[in-house]
């Protein structure tokens, strides 16, 4: 007994449609994740300068999860450079918003020449970066520049005994 064409191509037919709308709703155009500074936390005195943690939110609006495989960044306070750090492989899921603490020593000279630059406590900061993100949609590098003010809880005097 020999098959119609139309039995053997609707199989077939029918097996296609359904990848095609599947291939339609896996939308993997990449949208940058919102960074949002939260908080400069610790403020802890160490050997080598303050040692503190910024506290960032991160929402990834895509419907696919990401990564951050590497990130650098920079704190300015008072337009100072005063400290420099680096991160790696941290987790971002698919439409959430996901804490990230980022850890960041800085020296006591540039630190105390921040001071000297502005109105201590209350400064200006910039933190600045750049973080290579994987995701479905391949990799690629996304810039965050976030600013404001902060007020450091550190008395003048004790930066000036460090410098």
């Amino acid at each position: 007994m020999s098959k119609s064409l139309f039995s053997t191509a609707l199989p077939v037919v029918l097996g296609v449609i359904p990848l095609l709308a599947l291939g339609t709703a896996c939308d993997t155009t990449f949208e940058e994740p919102e960074i949002e500074l939260v908080d400069l936390a610790g403020w802890d005195i160490g050997g080598d300068g303050l040692n503190v943690e910024v506290e960032l939110s991160v929402t990834n609006p895509n419907a696919f999860s990401a990564t951050v495989r590497h990130t650098d960044y920079v704190l300015w306070l008072n337009e100072v450079e005063v400290g420099e750090g680096s991160a790696e492989d941290l987790h971002l899921a698919a439409g959430e918003t996901t804490t990230v603490f980022l850890p960041l020593t800085l020296a006591f000279e540039p630190l105390f020449e921040a001071a000297l630059a502005g109105d201590w406590p209350d400064v200006a900061y910039s933190l600045r970066g750049e973080a290579e993100v994987s995701s479905l949609a391949g990799s690629r590098e996304v810039g965050f520049r976030r600013s404001g003010v902060e007020n450091v809880p550190i008395n003048l005097d004790l930066l000036r005994f460090f410098d």
